[in-house]
């Protein structure tokens, strides 16, 4: 079996990393939801710098708001990951980050 790539949880069936046309890859995490890492319009390096730091920050975002997007597919793409990092649901400071973990 495999884990999703953001948060390592066991993919539920059946949709274990399948890679669409456009070069992205749709998966269905228990935790995360159901998401495609989508690789078109993206530049190895920035993608990869923006991607590889955040990935827990992505699959934090991702659980907390996956009720709000249940019937949807989360597209992950270098654009959303910018928009996941200004999220409101994504702790600033130590205080936000005490206040979120109480």
């Amino acid at each position: 079996m495999e884990n999703c790539t953001l948060c390592g949880s066991e993919l539920l069936q059946p949709s274990q990393g399948i890679t669409l046309g456009d070069g992205g890859t749709i998966f269905e995490c228990p935790q995360c939801g159901k998401f495609i890492i989508s690789f078109q319009n993206n530049s190895d390096s920035s993608w990869s710098s923006i991607y590889q730091p955040n990935k827990h920050l992505i699959a934090g975002y991702l659980f907390e708001t996956r009720n709000s997007t249940k019937k949807e597919t989360v597209i992950i793409n270098r654009w959303k990951i910018e928009e996941i990092l200004k999220s409101p649901h994504i702790p600033r400071k130590s205080q936000d980050k005490k206040v979120k973990i109480l």
